[in-house]
């Protein structure tokens, strides 16, 4: 009797641990029988989704819980271990919890015993809902990086030990006239001169040291020669060795043709351009290093991402001063040109949870300025919405006999008098670490050349107001 009562203490030691065990990893565990479905389980499971236990007896009552985009997927996997197909039943899949949202598990189960036409299938569930959340999160930040690289105003390449290139983004590609595929088959050396390549090779014998810049010339598929500036950096693998060279690359023909913008291009592209690539690239070494990406990782990959907005950003203003420089006056349908800045925002706007809101009709008006009108608009509404540390912008219209004023005006912190004296000055911005200090120098530039005039005022939401005049079309 004594042996008895010692080995059923020793038991309930043991259930006691696993029960820790399971609470401790999210897990619970279940048994159904077959062709019956009824079924047991422990009750964490039902505890899990919001309900009490009682709500389960037939296997049934679970399934219909399940998300309609997988309820096929996991009857499939049952019937294929009931078959014989799988050696187990194994799926992930999303089912309704008492509140009506959902939650991920994954389930994962066997047959333990089979006899004529009775099988009981036995298992544990796992509740994986946090594990998704982090996979969403990363599959997001890893896309808006892909985004990115992809659709950034400057070139990338990524070179092996042996100069043949094995990644070419679409700006690379459309700079020097080629297709993305054609380029991943050809050497640096291909595209340049024999002495410019000896001086590439020269810069690249020192990756292991860090990066390097420097100017070059590259030759197109159509013959044309252009200069560029090259940030090159080494490119580790696993293991932490160097497996080749990527390489940031921007056009600067038009720096070399325009010697009253050589200060410019050369203080933006030389030093912030290089400083912000920087970042991006020791970010991306880490993160393509990486597999199970862990806490830690998802920070860097987050800082990264604030990186390269910073620099499409920087890249973006240095497009439209060149192209504003170029700007010609001609009608252009002002009411449009806003309603896309507006949409250009939006998002923006929502992230910093920020209500844009119009107080003028739709009716179109035609005012002289010329295609980076829009630009104009874009600019002032962005930096009201970085800068405000409000919850409202208000944009409103007044039509004068030979103008159209436009007000953008914020219920955030103000703006002080010194700063106001500032604010369209080029390089001035209140914080270093986003701002760029192009963004309003460029709106009094365009403005400019379009005979029109920007003023910065007190709004009496509280915040600041911006009032754009605008001539009206002849």
């Amino acid at each position: 009797m004594k042996d008895e009562e010692e080995k059923e203490e020793i038991l309930n030691v043991y259930k006691k641990r696993l029960e820790d065990a399971m609470k401790a990893g999210n897990l619970a565990w279940w048994e159904m029988e077959l062709p019956s479905g009824k079924i047991r389980f422990n009750q964490r499971k039902a505890e899990m989704l919001g309900y009490p236990p009682e709500k389960f007896e037939h296997y049934e009552d679970f399934t219909e819980l399940l998300h309609p985009d997988d309820h096929d997927k996991a009857m499939q996997h049952m019937r294929d271990h009931l078959d014989g197909k799988e050696e187990r039943y194994e799926v992930e899949y999303r089912i309704e919890k008492k509140d009506g949202s959902y939650k991920w598990f994954r389930d994962v189960g066997a047959i333990t015993e089979e006899e004529d036409d009775y099988k009981k299938v036995t298992g544990v569930v796992i509740d994986i809902d946090e594990r998704k959340k982090w996979e969403r999160k990363v599959k997001a930040s890893e896309e808006r990086y892909r985004t990115l690289i992809e659709t950034s105003m400057v070139g990338i390449v990524k070179t092996d030990l042996n100069d043949y290139m094995e990644f070419v983004n679409s700006a690379f590609a459309e700079m020097l006239g080629y297709d993305k595929e054609e380029l991943k088959r050809m050497n640096i050396s291909e595209l340049t001169t024999s002495e410019e390549y000896e001086k590439i090779k020269e810069k690249t014998k020192s990756r292991d040291k860090g990066y390097e810049v420097y100017e070059s010339e590259l030759i197109c598929k159509d013959g044309r020669s252009i200069e560029v500036l090259i940030n090159a950096s080494p490119y580790f693998v696993e293991d932490g060795e160097i497996s080749g060279t990527i390489g940031i690359v921007q056009d600067i023909s038009e720096k070399k043709k325009a010697e009253e913008r050589k200060d410019l291009l050369h203080s933006i592209l030389r030093h912030d351009i290089r400083n912000k690539t920087q970042v991006i690239k020791g970010y991306l070494e880490l993160l393509e290093r990486e597999e199970d990406l862990s806490e830690e990782t998802q920070k860097y990959v987050s800082e990264a991402l604030k990186a390269t907005e910073q620099s499409t950003n920087l890249i973006k203003k240095i497009h439209l001063l060149l192209k504003a420089e170029e700007e010609k006056r001609e009608p252009v349908n002002v009411t449009q040109k806003l309603r896309d800045a507006i949409d250009m925002n939006k998002e923006l706007a929502k992230d910093y949870g920020i209500d844009i809101h119009t107080e003028y009709p739709s009716k179109r008006h035609i005012v002289e300025a010329g295609p980076l009108l829009k630009e104009v608009f874009s600019n002032v509404i962005e930096n009201s919405i970085h800068h405000s540390n409000g919850e409202k912008i208000k944009i409103s219209r007044i039509i004068k006999d030979d103008e159209v004023i436009y007000t953008v005006e914020d219920d955030g912190r103000g703006i002080s008098d010194k700063e106001k004296e500032k604010v369209f000055k080029k390089g001035f911005t209140t914080q270093k670490e986003r701002g760029t200090g192009l963004g309003l120098f460029l709106v009094k530039m365009l403005i400019r050349s379009y005979d029109g005039e920007i003023e910065l005022k007190d709004s009496e939401l509280g915040g600041a107001k911006f009032v754009i005049h605008l001539k009206k079309a002849k």
